[in-house]
């Protein structure tokens, strides 16, 4: 249908933009790999898992080391962030494995440890992975609109990527894939996901200007603001219609008639719309607490801004993921497990037999 907007989900393009950066053979500082780290830190995490005395091994070094033990976590193709999780985990028992490779006899932690590049790296990737899991946490809520976050979640995180590239206390490899995950985010090829932080989507422009906290602050930076309220005007404005109930004047002379026309015409032209003259109310009014309620906002301001809070009840009502019909299949899929279902058939089987013997 024409009439229809396709609405992909932001988490998994982000998501996207994340992959492509992890799959990366770039070596940075010519010494490290993103794509070899990967692998070495899901070899632990699968070595430790399966081997009773490696797990056994692991916490008695965390007991020397003094360093709380945790489960180190396998990264998961099918979760979000799940290489980050991995990257953590790994680093917050760094003294430990370092311990247990340094006493190592047989070969069995040496040969699967990380090297001092690559335990560089791995902070450097943690650091820069924290920014897109952060959003991803923002856009994944479930009982507040998440439309309106899009562009700036987005903007906020590509400015703070390009402080960590710009920062030079930073180190090498914090910068380097700092640059490449912005990079990504804005300017992947062959797909473009997020360009502009996403501004060039109409539904994520419409969110950012809807939501009293911004009221389109991110679009102005990006020059799209006056092309956002354009398009709105043309959406959702009504025209006002108190001249055009007048009738003509049979008797009025044909020049006259067109002068008159050409007088209300520049007239109509000068005075702005219904939706034009809200948006000044509103762009007027004192912004909104960043943690303040929009949906309470726009419900206490509906008589005030009604063709405003028409357009917002369309548009932040959308969520910006997928993640909670992720979230029902999922649970879905613990409670409907094949024994789950082998029971409930076998009780109902018991109760029909019981009834006709009855």
């Amino acid at each position: 249908s024409e009439n229809l907007i396709q609405v992909l989900c932001a988490i998994h393009k982000l998501q996207l933009c994340v992959e492509d950066g992890l799959k990366s053979r770039l070596l940075f500082g010519g010494v490290a790999s993103i794509t070899d780290l990967l692998t070495k830190t899901k070899g632990l995490a699968q070595y430790v898992k399966r081997s009773g005395p490696a797990l056994y091994s692991l916490k008695e070094a965390c007991k020397e080391e003094k360093v709380k033990y945790r489960s180190l976590k396998n990264p998961n193709e099918t979760r979000w962030n799940s290489k980050h999780t991995n990257l953590k985990s790994v680093l917050h028992l760094k003294k430990p494995l370092v311990k247990l490779a340094e006493q190592d006899e047989t070969n069995d932690w040496s040969s699967r440890m990380l090297t001092a590049a690559e335990w560089k790296l791995a902070e450097g990737v943690v650091k820069v992975l924290e920014l897109p899991l952060h959003v991803t946490k923002v856009w994944e809520a479930e009982v507040r609109p998440t439309m309106n976050l899009v562009i700036s979640e987005l903007f906020t995180m590509t400015e703070k990527l390009k402080q960590i590239d710009n920062n030079m206390k930073n180190c090498r490899f914090t910068r380097d894939f700092a640059r490449m995950l912005r990079g990504k985010v804005l300017q992947s090829e062959p797909i473009k996901r997020f360009p502009m932080c996403g501004a060039e989507e109409e539904i994520y422009r419409y969110g950012n200007y809807l939501d009293p906290v911004f009221k389109g602050v991110h679009l102005e930076a990006l020059e799209a603001l006056q092309k956002t309220k354009q398009e709105m005007v043309e959406r959702w404005d009504e025209a006002d219609d108190e001249e055009e109930g007048k009738e003509e004047d049979e008797d009025e002379d044909p020049t006259t008639k067109l002068l008159n026309a050409r007088k209300k015409l520049a007239e109509k032209q000068k005075s702005s719309s219904k939706l034009k003259r809200e948006m000044v109310t509103y762009e007027d009014m004192e912004c909104l607490a960043p943690d303040g309620d929009r949906l309470e906002w726009w419900r206490h301001h509906k008589d005030l801004l009604p063709l405003l809070a028409k357009a917002a009840q369309e548009i932040l009502a959308i969520p910006c993921s997928s993640s909670k019909s992720e979230r029902i299949f999922s649970i879905g899929g613990q409670v409907s497990t094949e024994h789950a279902i082998s029971h409930r058939f076998h009780r109902f089987l018991y109760k029909v037999f019981h009834t006709q013997n009855m």
